[in-house]
Formats: C-alpha cells, sequence, structure tokens
C-alpha cells in the first residue's frame, strides 16, 4: 500500500510523499525483475478510505463536506473497496497487471490535477472528453485519419 502522496507533490509533506513515491518505483523495478518467473508486483494507492487512521478527515464535518465536494464520485472510499481491488489483483482477471500503481480515490486526484492542468487554456465546444481534433496522415484514405484528443 502507497499513497497518492507519492503522485502529487504536496506541501509540507515531502519526506513522505519521497517515500510514497519510492515504493512506486520499487514496484516497476520488481515487476521488471520478477515479471519472467510469473512473480508480479503491484500497489496500491488509495485516497481518503473510511477508517480509524481517516477518522480526523471523516469524521470532522467542515473536513469532511470539503474532501468529498473536490471527488467525482461525492464519498469516501471503504475498506471493500481497497479489498476488492486485492481481489482483482489476485484473481486470474488480474493476472496480467503488473508495475502498476492502482489509484483508488474516486478520482479525486485527477479532479483536482487535472484543473491545474488546464489553467490559462481554453475549451469552448468541447465536452467532458476534451475536443477532439483530426488530422490527415498524408494519404486519400479516408479510413487513415488520426484523431488526437486535447483535454
Amino acid at each position: 500500500i502507497t499513497s497518492t502522496h507519492g503522485i502529487v507533490g504536496m506541501a509540507n509533506r515531502s519526506a513522505y510523499g519521497i517515500t510514497k513515491a519510492a515504493n512506486a518505483q520499487i514496484v516497476r523495478n520488481l515487476a521488471v525483475q520478477w515479471g519472467p518467473t510469473n512473480i508480479r508486483a503491484n500497489a496500491l494507492a488509495p485516497g481518503v478510505i473510511d477508517t480509524e487512521f481517516a477518522a480526523p478527515i471523516t469524521r470532522n464535518p467542515e473536513i469532511a463536506a470539503r474532501r468529498t465536494e473536490q471527488t467525482p464520485l461525492k464519498r469516501f472510499g471503504s475498506v471493500d473497496n481497497v479489498a476488492g481491488t486485492v481481489v482483482y489483483l489476485a484473481s486470474a482477471a488480474g493476472s496480467f497487471t503488473t508495475g502498476q500503481t492502482l489509484v483508488i480515490d474516486g478520482d479525486r486526484l485527477m479532479a483536482i490535477v487535472a484543473p491545474a492542468m488546464n489553467a490559462g487554456t481554453s475549451n469552448s465546444g468541447s465536452d467532458t472528453f476534451g475536443s477532439a481534433k483530426t488530422t490527415s496522415n498524408g494519404s486519400d484514405n479516408p479510413q487513415s485519419t488520426t484523431a488526437i484528443f486535447i483535454g
């Protein structure tokens, strides 16, 4: 188990973030090293999961309201959400997944990162998938058009 703090920078949490980023890197290294022997390595990066550990966030009405508002699913995660991901990784369905850090945070990480990435850009006319522009690859074949999505 790692943390989303290893994926984005956060003020006053450098040491914690560095150790969590190292967890993600060691998972990638172990996946490459042990993959040929069919041993997989993955990490989970949960967001706020409703546990005793997260009680200072989940049980404080002001903080809880702010955090759930920032989360597209508008709730905290549950232990079952994390356990379900572990079951996936341990099952045949997850047998081709290795070297990954799976984020389990109700998409909060991207909800707070994406607006910052798009600051100052115009997305007029775009939908939730961004705007699509097509470019020809020089062929007369109309089937050989490349779509480029710009968020």
